[in-house]
């Protein structure tokens, strides 16, 4: 297996002053009720930068992974939706990922049905935010995360960041 970059599960943090985007950081404050939000706009338009600056405002369990064009591998994705949840408990975190590493590695939708099962279990709002998520290519991921939506905890929350609408 790879190793994971631990920057791509952590929130930008911007030091430099930021345009006062209220209107928008209003706008995401309603994601909370819905399963999705989406979050889209042209390379350069600040997307990240907005989201970072929400999850700092929030009191919720905010989960990031910044996505690259090395995430289209399904086992990849997953063993970096294992990892993210650390923040949660990070013996979960562990054991998620040796089901991904087993001599027998389970199918996606068996990890995804204990990753939902166990993110469900938490007694708090979380929000797991997909940034540049217009690099994954991968039907195989974009299956996973139609499962994930179709089960999704009420708990849970998905935030995309993309410079496209995806497809699937």
């Amino acid at each position: 297996m790879s190793i994971l970059l631990e920057t791509k599960l952590q929130i930008p943090q911007y030091n430099q002053p930021l345009v006062d985007r209220a209107a928008l950081l209003s706008r995401l404050d309603e994601a909370s009720r819905y399963k999705l939000t989406l979050v889209s706009a042209a390379a350069g338009y600040g997307k990240s930068t907005l989201l970072s600056n929400w999850c700092a405002r929030r009191k919720e369990s905010m989960l990031w992974i910044a996505l690259d064009r090395g995430d289209n591998d399904t086992n990849r994705f997953l063993t970096y939706l294992a990892a993210v949840v650390r923040t949660l408990d990070a013996q979960l975190a562990r054991d998620l990922i040796e089901m991904l590493q087993a001599p027998q590695p389970v199918s996606t939708e068996e990890f995804l049905a204990n990753w939902i099962f166990q993110v469900s279990q938490s007694k708090k709002t979380i929000f797991l935010i997909l940034d540049d998520y217009h690099l994954v290519e991968d039907l195989h991921i974009h299956q996973a995360l139609n499962y994930l939506l179709a089960y999704m905890p009420t708990n849970l929350h998905l935030i995309i960041s993309s410079r496209e609408t995806p497809t699937a």
